[in-house]
């Protein structure tokens, strides 16, 4: 299964890094198709190649070394690249958000009639609010950088492995895509790895982990709908819907707690039933039965697998059929060229799985054992 799972990982990450390439590579030269091409036949090499260095050469010094170098970088592009020259409006979504909110208006209201209204929860934007106060939100984004190079140091299995997936996301044009457009869709995802990890090594025994962890769970939930499909069935991986009723209802009050606390600032702004809100956004983007769909064989999945690293695997694999299924609805809208070429279709959500994708290529490692989840065994 080790195999299957490194291998498929590699695949995904060539597909994600060659659909970016194609895309944006397009636009200033003809022959973007051998770049393409390219990026697809050397990287499987390179990871070859790389798996044949000697350990000597892997060492927490040059992990580190990469990590600055790495934050050194994105700020020269901070500088070099301001945030409002970016085509993409994610930078301009926080900022009207937080705009409208300081105006004393619904966040949620576009800044004029037939304009996007900002699309996630109201807890992603609290996240950013720091970042929209000092004028730069790229430091956002790389706050997901941080937070995966965390769980490198915590979760992944010797020095060799953390390189390797760090290297991997260093070398990623989606990344870098990620990091000059001052996206947040890795940091998205990879909070909900960082839960996948702390509900690993916490003891759901006591109670007041139960309350943390379901608020938790709450607060995460209210930034993109799409971490449903991951932890909900997550739930039912560690063994939740078997616990008795108390510890259940612990954990359904404690979700409700955590996601509608996130409303309570905002919801009582003019306007913001029935139209100018985040449910009018996050159901836009595919019919609401196939979400819906994967969710419940995502829950069923989950229940018949025992190891984490597999979880991870099938998160992967759901998520990915996710944004392609949005991917090929715009196809079918437009057509092939429209949607991967021009603004028919946003193929960046594809890096939601990234975080997935490169902890796929390591081995995970845990220190307990309980309610049912079985440590990968390396």
């Amino acid at each position: 299964m080790e195999k299957i799972i490194k291998s498929t990982s590699i695949f995904i990450y060539i597909l994600i890094n060659v659909l970016f390439i194609a895309k944006y590579s397009s636009r200033v030269t003809p022959y973007y198709y051998l770049l393409s091409i390219a990026f697809a036949l050397t990287l499987p090499v390179l990871f070859y190649l790389a798996g044949h260095i000697p350990e000597k050469y892997f060492t927490k010094k040059v992990f580190f070394v990469f990590v600055i170098l790495f934050i050194s970088f994105s700020i020269v592009c901070f500088a070099i690249i301001p945030q409002e020259s970016l085509r993409v409006d994610r930078y301009e979504m926080i900022r009207l958000f937080w705009d409208n909110f300081f105006a004393g208006i619904n966040p949620y209201t576009p800044r004029s009639l037939g304009t996007n209204i900002p699309g996630p929860f109201p807890f992603y934007f609290y996240l950013a609010l720091p970042f929209y106060a000092i004028g730069e939100l790229g430091f956002l984004s790389l706050l997901g950088f941080l937070l995966f190079i965390v769980l490198l140091r915590k979760f992944i299995q010797d020095e060799s492995n953390r390189i390797l997936i760090l290297l991997a996301l260093m070398l990623s044009p989606a990344y870098w895509w990620e990091i000059v457009a001052r996206s947040t869709l890795f940091l998205n995802t990879t909070l909900v790895v960082a839960y996948i990890f702390l509900l690993a090594i916490l003891d759901l025994e006591k109670n007041k982990n139960i309350i943390f962890s379901a608020i938790l769970f709450g607060l995460i939930l209210s930034t993109r709908s799409i971490v449903l499909t991951v932890m909900l069935p997550y739930l039912f991986f560690i063994g939740v819907y078997k616990t008795g009723l108390k510890k259940l209802s612990l954990w359904v009050l404690g979700i409700g707690i955590g996601f509608t606390a996130t409303f309570l600032p905002i919801v009582f702004f003019s306007g913001f039933f029935p139209s100018n809100n985040p449910f009018a956004v996050q159901n836009i983007f595919l019919p609401l039965w196939f979400p819906i769909t994967i969710l419940l064989l995502m829950i069923v999945i989950s229940i018949r697998i025992h190891e984490i690293s597999e979880f991870i695997f099938i998160s992967m694999l759901m998520m990915v059929v996710l944004v392609f299924a949005y991917f090929f609805l715009q196809v079918t809208h437009d057509n092939f060229y429209i949607a991967l070429f021009k603004d028919g279709a946003d193929i960046s959500y594809i890096i939601l799985t990234l975080p997935f994708v490169l902890i796929g290529l390591g081995q995970i490692k845990f220190i307990r054992n309980y309610s049912g989840i079985k440590p990968d065994e390396h």
